[in-house]
């Protein structure tokens, strides 16, 4: 068996080999001169079991944006995220909680303009409010007096989400340095630089996180280590990079390219009556017979209004197909909607106010799991898009709480 340098005297004591510790690359230093002694099929394995920890990239400070349109605050104490499980939705409250938010001292606001990012509450469909104290909200959100901290408002038209911020895993602050950036005084910023899919926030981790390294370890350790360092971090979907990009994913992005449409707007595209007939203040789940394929019958649709009937008996039942308006879930006339044949079928249901869209996810999950059929949860008042199904689907779900979100990255 090729010995562990991790076993070699002091170096059996090291937890993790933190760069920002005194006397840590002493230490790797010799784990490089053990390394050297391997023979070469094992050094892979003994880079990628090096628990090897950076120090944050002094890039930006301030409100960050990171890709794919997420806020983060940097400051002399460390990194602030929003945390995905406190959200808290609004709808006919949002104008009143948006103004005290801009009167707040501190307060930072931010709009997507045509040209991208740019400081100040001009009116615009994607903006946010940053607030040094979520307290100075609890007049109207009495929930809040519990948060200790800064608070993240998105406002969407026709209500808002309010998000505690709370101190980022190791692992997600040192991704939000390497690619926060700065939102400039007197300029936007452009949308190239933040608004990216999941390959591109891989790409550009990957690019950060090897610069990052070789800046660190170029005159400190051997280039065989030091390349076989970077690879692991930065190079397929188990690298470190692929880890961080996933974990951008899941933060609450309340910016999209288009400065013009709600974030997850587009996804009604299989409800297009039901998303032009859905009232203020409401949220829309859909069934759809073309996500549904093979099982698309008025069994499944009868299932679908048997349960809406138990879980949101205020809810309206709309067909996409024909002419029929919105119909009262109780009574014949529902029913015989349920079994006519209809490319979708869609519940508009009433939203609370406040309320936890985590909540509203996970209820609707339980749906899609006991119809054993993707369903579209929209809710365009808080800016929230979520196709479900035993998978958990696809959508920008996590920022609102569904799944683990940052708990995933306190174990690190």
């Amino acid at each position: 068996m090729p010995h562990d340098p991790s076993q070699d005297g002091p170096l059996a004591g090291v937890v993790a080999y933190d760069l920002s510790a005194p006397g840590c690359l002493a230490l790797l230093r010799r784990f490089d001169a053990q390394f050297h002694r391997l023979p070469p099929e094992a050094r892979d394995e003994a880079a990628r079991r090096l628990p090897l920890r950076l120090p944050l990239a002094e890039r930006a400070d301030g409100l960050l944006v990171l890709p794919g349109g997420a806020l983060a605050w940097r400051d002399e104490t460390g990194i602030l995220l929003p945390d995905p499980g406190s959200a808290i939705g609004v709808t006919t409250l949002a104008p009143a909680l948006r103004r005290l938010a801009l009167a707040a001292p501190g307060a930072t606001a931010l709009h997507h303009a045509a040209d991208g990012l740019q400081l100040g509450a001009a009116g615009a469909v994607q903006c946010a409010v940053v607030l040094p104290s979520a307290a100075v909200l609890a007049p109207l959100l009495p929930a809040v007096v519990e948060w200790r901290g800064p608070a993240l408002l998105h406002s969407h038209p026709g209500g808002a989400v309010l998000w505690e911020l709370v101190p980022a895993p190791p692992a997600l602050a040192l991704a939000a340095s390497l690619c926060g950036e700065a939102i400039p005084d007197s300029a936007a910023l452009p949308r190239h630089l933040w608004a990216m899919g999941a390959d591109d926030r891989f790409q550009h981790l990957s690019a950060g996180l090897a610069q990052h390294l070789d800046e660190h370890l170029a005159a400190e350790i051997s280039d065989a280590l030091r390349f076989a360092l970077i690879g692991h971090w930065t190079d397929g979907d188990s690298s470190e990079a692929s880890r961080l990009a996933d974990g951008l994913g899941l933060l609450p992005a309340g910016f999209g390219p288009d400065p013009g449409r709600p974030p997850a707007g587009g996804m009604a595209a299989a409800f297009p009556r039901a998303a032009a007939a859905l009232p203020d203040g409401h949220a829309l789940l859909g069934l759809a017979g073309a996500e549904a394929a093979g099982r698309w019958d008025a069994a499944l649709r009868q299932r679908f209004l048997q349960q809406l009937r138990a879980q949101w008996p205020e809810a309206l039942l709309l067909g996409e197909s024909g002419a029929v308006p919105p119909l009262p879930l109780e009574g014949l006339a529902a029913d015989r909607l349920a079994r006519t044949e209809n490319r979708a079928c869609v519940a508009l249901l009433p939203l609370g106010e406040p309320a936890a869209p985590s909540l509203l996810l996970q209820r609707a999950g339980a749906l899609a799991r006991m119809l054993d059929a993707p369903l579209l949860l929209l809710a365009p008042p808080w800016g929230l898009g979520q196709w479900l199904d035993g998978t958990g689907g696809c959508g920008n779900g996590p920022g609102f709480g569904m799944g683990a979100a940052l708990e995933l990255f306190d174990e690190d």
